[in-house]
């Protein structure tokens, strides 16, 4: 996510999609904190639960606290494939300081498979839907008198109302 300028976003929400059918299921899903560098450079290839980043070493299922943070635990009654599962990641891309945002699915009540960004249907690819707000930044101080002002609508809202100034 290095060429994204997360000071500006307004929301962030990655979009994944079950492959198989898997039932009513649950799950929690968590970002590895910039911190943790365990195994940083892994593949599909390469990683397992063990040594995968973030994980507690010492459990086959934990994952450390003090190198992750929850984003939230996730409920589908249906569970069918191509469902999708849509995961607020703002605040993991707005706290990222190296352009490298890790997720981590866990905690599930059921063996999910997620479809991958190769997955013949390309409705169900995983895809991130991010609505930037304004330039320069609300609270932003010591703007230049000159400063281009920019704004850039997201994609599935039916209407904006944009303010210049302090008092709509």
């Amino acid at each position: 996510v290095g060429g994204i300028d997360v000071k500006g976003l307004v929301s962030a929400h990655l979009v994944l999609a079950l492959e198989h059918d898997r039932g009513r299921y649950q799950l929690d899903v968590s970002y590895v904190n910039d911190d943790c560098l365990d195994n940083i450079d892994w593949t599909t290839d390469d990683v397992n639960w063990i040594d995968a980043p973030g994980n507690d070493p010492c459990s086959e299922t934990d994952l450390d606290p003090n190198k992750t943070t929850l984003i939230g635990r996730f409920e589908h009654p249906t569970g069918l494939p191509g469902e999708q599962l849509i995961i607020n990641v703002l605040e993991a891309l707005q706290t990222d300081t190296d352009g490298i945002v890790q997720l981590v699915l866990h905690n599930s009540s059921s063996y999910l498979k997620v479809a991958s960004h190769t997955h013949s249907e390309e409705a169900w690819r995983p895809f991130l839907i991010i609505t930037a707000g304004a330039r320069p930044y609300d609270g932003e101080i010591d703007v230049p008198r000159d400063a281009v002002l920019s704004w850039i609508a997201g994609e599935h809202a039916a209407a904006y109302d944009v303010y210049l100034g302090t008092d709509f």
